[in-house]
């Protein structure tokens, strides 16, 4: 299905395309200052790859993101026009539920990601083991599994039969909260060192995601990282250790 006209961004985005080291090719990589505009980017790529069966969603993110769309919701997302960017955009930016918390499964729904895979802090939601089956508007079943560690959820990844991957990183992960709902005022950032263990390219975990990426999309979120400053600062240890230059520079490339 092609992607109709130019693109168009939804508010407070950047789009890069780095080219990855492993493959030699293109990536999209996409900067948020809302979450919830992610939904935008997996749409548009679902949209004009080839394969069959979309990329599985790998997400870090403090939160769980996980609510339901409302009857509402499934149907406004059925009648969307996918291949049209000004629908999209504007369905993205100003219809997509504002609370940002539920752009997971309205993607899943549309079956813009296969399997999803969280590693969160927050313990909200009581489902069996962290794991339940969401089905789409076409009956298909996506599994979910939420994880609390790293190690946890390298532990399955491992295991798993993945051809392509959407990597998705809120940088309040990177936070220590006291708050349930996490992002209050004494919001702490983990040590540097910690970062850098799980996103560094030779990492466990990035050496399983980098081979079979197909796009990256990062959230500042600075309201839950404790502000602007604490938020670029984690964004420039990612952009530091992932990409050379860096992010939005026109010889941008994969580490």
């Amino acid at each position: 299905m092609a992607w109709e006209l130019e693109d168009v961004l939804p508010p407070g985005t950047f789009e890069d395309h780095p080219i990855n080291s492993y493959n030699n090719k293109i990536l999209g990589v996409s900067l948020l200052y809302e979450h919830r505009f992610a939904f935008y980017y997996w749409m548009k790529w679902t949209c004009l790859q080839s394969e069959n069966v979309p990329p599985v969603l790998i997400s870090l993110d403090w939160h769980q993101d996980l609510v339901h769309p409302s009857e509402n919701e499934c149907d406004e997302l059925t009648a969307l026009k996918q291949n049209d960017f000004r629908e999209v955009g504007i369905f993205t930016a100003y219809k997509l539920n504002p609370l940002n918390h539920n752009q997971i499964l309205a993607a899943a729904y549309l079956n813009l990601v296969s399997e999803i895979y969280i590693l969160c802090k927050q313990r909200q939601y009581d489902y069996d083991n962290d794991m339940f089956a969401f089905t789409d508007y076409l009956g298909k079943k996506h599994d979910v599994k939420v994880f609390y560690t790293i190690d946890e959820m390298l532990a399955c990844l491992k295991k798993e039969d993945i051809n392509s991957i959407y990597f998705d990183i809120d940088l309040d992960y990177f936070t220590e909260s006291k708050d349930s709902c996490g992002g209050d005022a004494n919001v702490e950032l983990v040590d540097d060192e910690e970062v850098g263990k799980i996103i560094a390219p030779h990492s466990s975990f990035m050496q399983l995601i980098l081979p079979k990426l197909k796009g990256m999309t990062i959230a500042m979120e600075p309201e839950y990282c404790g502000g602007m400053r604490k938020s670029n600062h984690l964004f420039n240890l990612l952009d530091e250790n992932l990409f050379d230059p860096g992010l939005l520079n026109p010889n941008s490339r994969w580490r």
